[in-house]
């Protein structure tokens, strides 16, 4: 079973007493909003082209949240990703009890640890302050070369991974080439905080967000703005991903 496959079935059974509200689209995020409250957010790959914000009576917004939640991992990106952000939703709901913290306060880092990074985060130069040996690979930035990317993979102490990699569907090829990473993180706010979902993988936790001031984050990405835009009205949450 493969890790959406793993998502849909953790996630599929919340679906029965919730509606989707609301699909915001701008031109970095989208966001889904439940009936019940619970906000998720997704990163829209290579952007959405135009802001656009579709109410609940808008004629294309689904109430069955099932129904978006099956459109992750398709092909077509943008689908993808309102699947993505239909599972963080559903997924937060259950995120109370987890404990805030920044993926840097959590992840041990001893000077010379080989760490690889899939996608583009701000704590690059963090992590090599530590002394990580660190390799990036971002195909957005045109980093790295995605040809090696399988051999650091399996030779890595340390691994960090963009939530886009489930967007795009990648994200069972990447943890099919980790062999010996002590720590394999997930990260970014698209993160789909259903740990259970993980088990059994090399993933050890999931770095996300869960927005407080979802009224404030919906007309940010509406607005066409990005992280930094909407980052202080949501809290940086860490699950770990059970064992065995």
């Amino acid at each position: 079973m493969n890790i959406i496959e793993r998502i849909m079935n953790e996630l599929l059974p919340r679906t029965s007493y919730d509606e989707i509200a609301d699909i915001t689209i701008g031109r970095i995020y989208a966001a889904v909003t439940l009936k019940s409250g619970s906000m998720g957010v997704a990163h829209l790959l290579g952007g959405h082209g135009e802001n656009r914000n579709h109410s609940q009576s808008a004629p294309d917004v689904p109430a069955d949240p099932a129904d978006v939640l099956s459109r992750l991992g398709d092909p077509d990106l943008f689908s993808s990703a309102l699947g993505c952000a239909a599972a963080a939703a559903l997924a937060a709901a259950d995120t109370e009890a987890l404990p805030e913290g920044d993926v840097l306060d959590r992840l041990a880092v001893s000077p010379g640890d080989r760490t690889v990074m899939v996608g583009g985060f701000p704590i690059e130069a963090a992590l090599r302050d530590r002394g990580a040996d660190l390799s990036v690979y971002d195909l957005a930035r045109g980093i790295g070369d995605m040809n090696e990317l399988p051999a650091s993979l399996g030779t890595a102490d340390l691994v960090v991974i963009t939530a886009t990699a489930i967007i795009n569907n990648t994200i069972d090829g990447i943890l099919e080439c980790i062999r010996r990473a002590r720590e394999t993180v997930i990260l970014g706010p698209s993160t789909i905080l259903a740990p259970a979902a993980f088990r059994d993988t090399p993933v050890t936790g999931l770095y996300g967000i869960v927005p407080r001031d979802t009224s404030t984050v919906r007309n940010a990405i509406a607005e066409g703005g990005g992280t930094r835009d909407f980052i202080r009205h949501a809290k940086k949450v860490a699950a770990a991903v059970p064992r065995g």
